[in-house]
């Protein structure tokens, strides 16, 4: 016990939110790559990759024997199921490591697929030619240099450690989403091994999350950032679920008023609930919430951390567009300049009402009619693979949209206030509202899945051969978008224009 208190004070991170630690390590080493290191052509050093290499090994040693435990208590679960349960568990660890083994070659090449096109705009573009320049001074030519960066920069060095720029980063967030889902599911009740394995099928096995594996794509990465929160939060490791929900905050310029807005809809929600005596309030559907203490400590350090973090490109898009959360709201503070100053003010704005209008590019409308197709229209393709919200979602989500509806029903009900299921709903109504891109939807499909399964009794035949022919289709998908660059030389699958 005292071996694993001195680990716990020493090392943050727990080996399930290692990706968490990469960040940590990533964001202050490339600060010091950019003004300390020179003439580096935009490359940085293994530093970050030695100091996470050194963490993993920490918390493998920190750990070692919970992990055995862990696999003792696998073995156990798996020698108490029965023959066909066996069968269908083998296959689809089978499918989902050659899914995962496909990710993590393609993971180790640059960039250079179609869907990757905003990683050459800006994710990977900016952070190295601000590594070359040695400079944080704003890119003129580019107006997504005023976006917040703390996420890319946090990934850039470990990124660009390699002569060319790899991706393999992404693919530990995506092992990353995958823990999490087993530790939430084991934390809400459903923490016999079948629960958890159909869980993470079920992730592995859906279209949208498929299309990103192996890309430099960072939805992933805030999806992660999000569960982990969640996870430690539930754990009561305030300052590790403050330092993912800081990063999980200035990921986009849009997500302060997503996460406003979505507390403020459950803070109203609930207080015309309350008097409808709704006063239960639980986890999931049926965990009732054990009281976190410690809220104080988490909102003073996500205030910290957003400083640190979301700081410094406040200042710049302030200063720059008059407004520290471009493009919203661009021009809004008046700052004198000169007349080239004056001039490019102007052209961000435009700019700014361009990016703001793309949020109409994706769906078929805002109707009533139009919301309740949706709700099968981005589980399906419509033009080739992809459909009119962006791509579609996939099975999975069609297996559990309906059990989800009947348990939310169910419990509203009983007069209980399921927090996460509440927060699904919410936040898919502000998606509507909004950009209705399904790439923004991880986060509560996900969700759905876990509290789902904390909610079953029993895994029907139908449900986990379902998930299994999900797990087939998606590895057909994932293959064929990454098989042409198997044996391939890296240098030679680049562009002229990359």
């Amino acid at each position: 016990m005292a071996n694993k208190s001195l680990y716990s004070k020493i090392i943050l991170v727990s080996l399930s939110h290692l990706p968490t630690g990469m960040l940590i390590i990533g964001y202050p080493v490339y600060w010091v790559e950019l003004y300390f290191s020179k003439n580096t052509g935009g490359q940085t050093s293994l530093l970050a990759f030695l100091l996470f290499f050194w963490l993993f090994l920490g918390c493998l040693l920190g750990e070692r024997t919970n992990i055995l435990a862990g696999l003792k208590e696998i073995k156990g679960a798996w020698i108490k199921e029965p023959f066909s349960s066996k069968i269908f568990f083998g296959l689809g660890a089978g499918v989902t490591g050659f899914i995962l083994l496909c990710s993590l070659y393609a993971a180790l090449l640059p960039p250079h697929l179609i869907q990757e096109s905003d990683v050459l705009n800006y994710h990977y573009t900016l952070p190295r030619q601000h590594l070359i320049l040695s400079s944080f001074q704003h890119i003129t030519w580019s107006s997504a240099d005023l976006f917040p960066l703390p996420l890319q920069f946090a990934l850039s060095p470990y990124w660009f450690a390699t002569p060319l720029p790899n991706k393999f980063p992404q693919f530990i967030f995506l092992i990353g989403i995958l823990v999490i889902v087993g530790n939430l599911l084991k934390r809400l009740g459903a923490g016999r091994f079948s629960f958890i394995a159909l869980g993470i099928f079920a992730v592995v096995g859906s279209h949208n999350v498929g299309i990103q594996m192996g890309t430099a794509m960072l939805d992933l990465v805030i999806c992660y950032l999000f569960l982990a929160f969640v996870d430690s939060f539930l754990k009561g490791n305030m300052l590790l679920a403050a330092i993912e929900f800081s990063f999980f905050l200035w990921s986009k310029s849009f997500v302060p008023f997503q996460m406003g807005l979505v507390t403020v809809g459950m803070f109203l929600l609930f207080i015309v609930l309350k008097r409808f005596h709704f006063n239960v309030l639980t986890d999931g559907f049926s965990q009732n919430i054990v009281p976190k203490a410690g809220w104080r400590a988490f909102l003073t350090g996500v205030a910290i951390f957003s400083v640190i973090l979301g700081g410094p490109f406040l200042g710049k898009s302030l200063y720059y567009s008059g407004t520290p959360l471009y493009p919203f709201g661009a021009g809004l503070v008046k700052i004198s300049g000169n007349s080239d100053a004056v001039t490019a003010r102007q052209s961000l704005r435009k700019v700014a009402k361009a990016y703001v209008s793309y949020k109409d590019s994706y769906g078929y409308g805002r109707s009533f009619g139009d919301f309740v197709r949706h709700f099968w229209l981005i589980a399906v393709p419509d033009e080739g693979v992809n459909n009119k919200f962006d791509y579609p979602v996939g099975l999975p989500y069609l297996l559990f949209i309906g059990p989800f509806v009947y348990f939310f029903y169910r419990f509203l009900r009983q007069r209980i206030f399921p927090v996460m299921p509440v927060f699904v709903v919410v936040y898919w109504l502000l998606w509507w509202a909004g950009t209705q891109q399904t790439r923004f939807l991880y986060i509560p499909i996900i969700l759905m899945y876990i509290t789902v399964l904390a909610e079953l009794k029993n895994l029907s035949f139908f449900l986990k051969g379902a998930v299994f022919l999900a797990l087939l289709l998606n590895v057909l998908s994932v293959f064929r978008a990454h098989y042409r660059d198997f044996g391939t030389e890296p240098l030679k699958l680049l562009r002229q224009e990359d």
